[in-house]
């Protein structure tokens, strides 16, 4: 499993969008993977360096031009097999009902008071439809319903559909709604559809997800009223995504393609070496 660190992003003003990065050291020596049978690679970057930062990139004129085109190759490239995938916290606004062990960083991160609201991380996963279709996570819901095609148009401005993991039936109910900040920039308002299974998990990326304690939903789509900080933040998550592959000479396929998308749109992505 990677060795991730969290980041905070910043440009100007701290937005406090976490961003999960390999380390320095780590991406030094994760050059080379070794691979046997399918599975999910998560897309990297190296903006994170010594003499570099992510903000510098997100600074230059180009750089919303840039993650759009990235993101429309990855897609053509790629089709079902680019899940649109990202792990970043929804941060509950106002005192959240239940206790530090939902809590992303526990304790300590419960209730925070930051920039006069009350923030509590909760650990989130945003889905897109052909990885909802491919994980047959329509099988691990409890109670309630997956989300519909038209839940993945949904913008910043909609109310956003929630599979919520089944420890969180202790404090929700279907139906209840709540805010929450999203990468920092957007207050978003939440509705619970429905429930996992207790114990319900995924693989993702060699990594096996527990559900429990969870809160799933659509990535969001991009609406030309988002701001154009926001619609660069949301881009760079879409971005890193994640590659499915059928074994080694798949993915080998697939970096070929990545290298050809790094070169033509100037995206830093990182490309390792396949043992």
């Amino acid at each position: 499993m990677k060795k991730l660190m969290i980041i905070l992003v910043a440009a100007g003003l701290l937005y406090g969008c976490c961003r999960i990065v390999i380390s320095q050291d780590t991406a030094e020596k994760s050059q080379e993977i070794t691979v046997s049978e399918s599975g999910d690679w998560m897309l990297t970057d190296d903006y994170d360096s010594r003499d570099s930062s992510f903000e510098d990139f997100l600074k230059q004129k180009d750089a919303y031009d840039t993650l759009k085109e990235t993101y429309e190759m990855l897609n053509n490239a790629f089709g079902g097999d680019y899940y649109d995938v990202g792990r970043q916290d929804i941060e509950y606004l106002g005192k959240f009902p239940g206790d530090e062990a939902y809590v992303s960083g526990g304790k300590d991160a419960m209730n925070q008071k930051i920039n006069g609201q009350i923030l509590s991380p909760l650990e989130s996963l945003q889905v897109s439809y052909n990885f909802v279709c491919q994980k047959k996570m329509n099988e691990l819901i409890g109670t309630g319903e997956m989300f519909g095609k038209e839940d993945y148009q949904r913008g910043a401005e909609q109310i956003i559909p929630v599979l919520a993991g089944a420890s969180y039936q202790k404090m929700f109910k279907a139906g209840d709604t709540f805010q929450g900040k999203y990468l920092g920039e957007k207050d978003l308002k939440f509705q619970i559809r429905g429930f996992f299974k207790k114990d319900a998990g995924i693989s993702l990326d060699n990594e096996e997800i527990l559900l429990d304690r969870m809160l799933v939903f659509p990535s969001l789509s991009l609406k030309e009223n988002d701001s154009g900080e926001f619609q660069k933040i949301l881009l760079s998550v879409k971005c890193q995504g994640y590659l499915h592959y059928d074994g080694k000479s798949d993915l080998e396929k697939k970096l070929k393609q990545l290298e050809k998308i790094k070169k033509e749109t100037g995206f830093r992505y990182t490309i390792p070496k396949i043992r």
